[in-house]
């Protein structure tokens, strides 16, 4: 078939950072090329999608309600232009005069959007499709949607007469994307005037899905990162409101045309909150003073919507007018904590610049139709978020890697004093307060293994000291600990219980075993060199721990008097609890 219209119109930090400075700025560019690249292709697909119902443009024939009169459109109003229909003013009524032919009996199918207006269409003087109230629908009208009717057959000529009432008269004959084709013609055209946003959803998503694993994993930079997360919300449900599919999942025309309305001004707001948690102190301020600029708007134009006073059709013309000089002042915030070495605004700085141009491309198309589709591109720019995502979480990676390693390294001084605290400057064995900490600990994993107790006290220490000098008494002591560590493996514990006194901590070892081990031990002292003047001896007290019914106190004390009898019955020998020194 061909046809000729009678009537159309439409509405429109560290050396880290630098590593991941130097990483950023390389993915920086390449996702940029990439951008670039898809937003081109995306424009070629959806003008090839174009170009075939442009070449359907011909004659146009209108008829005004109530003048009844049948004229002429102008000859530079075309059917894919956003121009004002050649009516009265405060108009809301008109006919339209559709001569159709059966060149081409496969392009059977009509297509065209409205926004705001109810829509019937009769052919031959049958109606043969109807959509929405002729007449006022408050409070929000009609809304945006799209209209597929497959004509009736028919020989030679014919004509379709459509009716249509706006809710405002500047909307009143706007039909967007009008056409004569195929059914598969016209089903295609819903979905490649989606692509922007079916290109974009899935990294949208991703996006979220990774900075939400790695918000309640991190230990700083939340608020930038829920802000963020925010943003690619309001974006995915205004490309969801925005899209063609919806109408065939939800035929909700009023309800997506306000939502998208809506969230159109909370992009700005949203996005600019991201660029305000990365500058410095001094430069929050400038760019809160935008984003009350913008949400001032934003609340105005919800409550004129709100009024029925068309708050977001005005208001969306005072939005495109301010982002200029609102970003202006944006870009040189970042500009400035550039200059000052942050790397997060270095990340931010490909995104900002992508996403206001495409803003403001989209709002010069929607005014002035420079290109013959109404989808948006804005939704392109969620491919300049890829960088800065990825660059902001490895420098956060890196940062938190960090602490972590300064955590590490403090855990380990911590441990390192306090084992320094625990240990005897001169002998190296642990001292008495890691001894009462030991043994109660040892006491009550006593469920897990058995182990005795071994009191020794150097025979005549203070003859030692008396005679020879408190130095070689030091010297004494020295060599008695190396002696006695050097017959031990890693598995027991010495302790300098005070003065000449030490403990030895024998796990796994009963009483019979303990005892034999002191005995060696006496005997080894007993011939080491170790005050050449005089030999060293030793006494020993030998207990064993009986089980969880059984008080370190109560251990203690039994080793204590083991050796007690060893020093009495003569010194240089052990004794072990409950028998006689050997």
């Amino acid at each position: 078939m061909s046809i000729s219209i009678s009537c159309s119109k439409r509405r429109g930090l560290s050396e880290e950072m630098d590593v991941v400075a130097d990483t950023g700025d390389e993915m920086m560019k390449w996702f940029g090329r990439a951008a670039v690249l898809l937003f081109f292709c995306c424009m070629a697909a959806m003008g090839a999608v174009r170009g075939e119902a442009a070449a359907l443009t011909g004659s146009v024939v209108y008829q005004a309600v109530p003048d009844g009169e049948t004229l002429p459109a102008e000859e530079d109003w075309k059917p894919d232009e956003d121009l004002s229909a050649p009516v009265q003013s405060g108009g809301r009524w008109l006919w339209l005069s559709i001569p159709i032919a059966d060149k081409f009996p496969d392009e059977n199918t009509f297509f065209f959007s409205t926004e705001g207006q109810a829509v019937r269409i009769w052919m031959d003087g049958a109606l043969i499709y109807s959509d929405g109230v002729m007449g006022p629908v408050r409070p929000f009208g009609h809304g945006y949607r799209w209209h597929r009717v497959v004509l009736p057959a028919f020989n030679g000529t014919s004509r379709l007469l459509v009716q249509l009432y706006a809710d405002h008269p500047y909307e009143l004959g706007r039909l967007g994307d009008f056409s004569l084709a195929s059914e598969e013609t016209q089903m295609m055209r819903v979905f490649t005037e989606d692509i922007p946003y079916a290109a974009s959803l899935p990294v949208c998503v991703l996006m979220i899905a990774v900075m939400s694993m790695y918000y309640f994993n991190q230990l700083a930079w939340k608020r930038l990162n829920i802000h963020l997360i925010l943003l690619l919300l309001v974006l995915i449900v205004w490309m969801v409101s925005l899209s063609q599919v919806r109408q065939l999942l939800l035929d909700w025309p009023v309800f997506w045309r306000e939502l998208s309305l809506f969230l159109l001004f909370l992009i700005p707001v949203t996005a600019d909150m991201v660029l305000y948690e990365i500058v410095e102190l001094d430069l929050k301020r400038r760019i809160l003073q935008v984003v009350g600029a913008y949400s001032a708007l934003t609340a105005l134009a919800l409550l004129a919507e709100m009024l029925m006073l068309d708050g977001f059709h005005y208001g969306q013309k005072l939005l495109y007018l301010l982002l200029l000089p609102g970003q202006a002042v944006v870009l040189d915030c970042l500009l400035v904590s550039i200059g000052r070495g942050n790397v997060y605004a270095r990340f931010a700085m490909l995104p900002m610049v992508g996403v206001s141009a495409l803003a403001l491309f989209d709002g010069l198309n929607q005014t002035l139709h420079l290109f013959p589709w109404q989808t948006r591109l804005l939704p392109l720019g969620v491919y300049t978020f890829i960088s800065f995502v990825v660059c902001m979480l490895r420098a956060q990676l890196l940062r938190e890697r960090r602490m972590q390693e300064q955590e590490v390294a403090l855990t380990y001084k911590i441990a390192q004093a306090v084992e320094w605290s625990e240990i005897d400057a001169l002998t190296g064995c642990r001292n008495r307060a890691a001894f009462d900490t030991f043994l109660r600990e040892a006491a009550r994993r006593g469920n897990e293994r058995t182990f005795s107790l071994i009191m020794m006290d150097i025979d005549h220490f203070k003859d030692v000291n008396d005679t020879y000098g408190h130095d070689m008494g030091d010297k004494v002591l020295i060599r008695f600990a190396e002696l006695v560590r050097g017959h031990l493996d890693h598995r027991f514990r010495f302790f300098r219980w005070g003065g000449e006194e030490f403990i030895l901590y024998c796990p796994d070892r009963d009483l019979h075993q303990a005892v034999q081990l002191a005995e060696d031990l006496c005997r080894r002292i007993g011939r080491a060199e170790i005050l050449p003047a005089r030999p060293v001896t030793v006494s020993m007290g030998v207990a064993f721990w009986h089980g969880a019914d059984d008080p370190w106190t109560a251990l203690f004390r039994r080793a204590d008097e083991a050796l007690y009898r060893a020093k009495r019955a003569g010194r240089n020998r052990v004794a072990a609890e409950g028998g006689s020194p050997e």
